[in-house]
């Protein structure tokens, strides 16, 4: 016969874990809405995972709107169902509407968010970066103004911080005091794969009409800016580190103090955005990855040819070799995602399957 210790220890040992499993799941529902487009079972698809992404949103605190993430959501329920099957459980449609072209569809579903951290690093983008540099004129000022403007000309997506709610000295604290779970979470509001932070302080040096020596006195204001930096990327498993740190001076002139600290800042804005943008493209270099690419139904050279030169145009991919009629290699810097959703938005190309290394597809003319 069992003592009371011992019965008591083995009830605890069976029941924890399905209450602990339970606990763990969030009941919730998600809305998805698509348009008929090709027909209406593929739009009914789409709607589906739109909803199930709405789901996972609302139970993770996430808010990723899936529009950031890719416009065929068909590949973004691929990523879900292939990579972590136990993220939405359950699913029950409640309703399905069909209005005009459009097809909406709710949904009830179990979510596990835990399970959900597995999915993100694999939709996050290597090239999507959070800039949030703080000065005396706030955040938005010469330094991040010259930054934005350099990383978004190199095809870099700079997502708006501010519409994360974030506290500045919260965040610059969670860098300096390396609380990577912290930094990891502001990351996956925006799928990001790397974040700027960094902040600016202005010291005027020389006032105008000082004594600067030889009886002569200064006819400007002198002012130096000094912008403290730090980049911090995410890895393939989600987890963060400081890539690289750095600190630039600059000084401005004027007749006013405000003239000299606009141009001490445009001038630290171009030394920053130089700095960080060396750094991280020679982080992506470490990033790439050879994809193979099999794309069925093509018949000629001149078709090959064709969406040979389509893939060299493409954001990203730093070169395609030609292996065969409908056979290419790419060598490419962002998750294979975002490679796959390319291929459909070039038009007659339909995703078959696809995995970090390669992808199936087929051409339809």
């Amino acid at each position: 016969m069992l003592n009371k210790k011992t019965f008591i220890f083995l009830l605890v040992f069976l029941i924890l874990p399905a209450f602990s499993y339970t606990q763990s799941l969030i009941e919730t529902y998600g809305e998805g809405e698509a348009p008929v487009i090709t027909s209406k079972a593929s739009a009914e698809m789409e709607a589906l995972a739109r909803a199930k992404w709405d789901a996972i949103e609302k139970a993770t605190g996430i808010f990723i709107r899936a529009e950031s993430i890719v416009q065929n959501f068909s590949l973004v329920d691929d990523v879900i169902n292939k990579t972590a099957q136990g993220v939405i459980k359950d699913i029950e449609i409640v309703s399905k509407q069909s209005k005009g072209d459009t097809v909406k569809i709710v949904i009830k579903a179990k979510v596990l968010p835990k399970e959900m951290e597995k999915v993100l690093p694999l939709l996050s983008r290597n090239a999507a970066l959070y800039v949030f540099i703080v000065s005396s004129k706030g955040e938005m000022n010469p330094v991040s103004t010259k930054l934005i403007e350099t990383l978004t000309n190199q095809n870099f997506t700079v997502i708006d911080i501010a519409g994360a709610k974030l506290d500045p000295l919260r965040v610059e604290g969670a860098i300096r005091q390396k609380r990577f779970f912290e930094l990891r979470s502001i990351m996956n509001r925006g799928l990001a794969g790397a974040m700027v932070i960094g902040k600016g302080r202005s010291v005027v040096v020389t006032k105008r009409g000082e004594t600067i020596g030889y009886g002569l006195s200064s006819p400007f204001y002198v002012v130096e800016e000094r912008v403290e930096y730090y980049i911090v990327v995410k890895d393939e498993l989600g987890n963060t580190r400081i890539l690289s740190a750095g600190t630039v001076s600059e000084k401005g002139r004027g007749m006013y103090v405000d003239a000299a600290c606009e141009e001490a800042m445009g001038l630290a804005g171009e030394k920053v955005s130089i700095s960080v943008l060396n750094k991280l493209i020679n982080y992506l270099k470490t990033k790439e990855t050879n994809v193979a690419i099999h794309i069925a139904g093509l018949r000629s050279i001149a078709e090959n040819f064709e969406i040979k030169s389509k893939l060299q145009n493409l954001a990203w991919v730093s070169s395609v070799e030609e292996k065969g009629l409908g056979e290419f290699l790419v060598t490419y810097q962002e998750n294979t995602i975002y490679l796959a959703n390319s291929l459909v938005q070039m038009g007659n190309i339909y995703i078959k399957d696809f995995s970090n290394l390669s992808i199936t597809a087929e051409y339809r003319k």
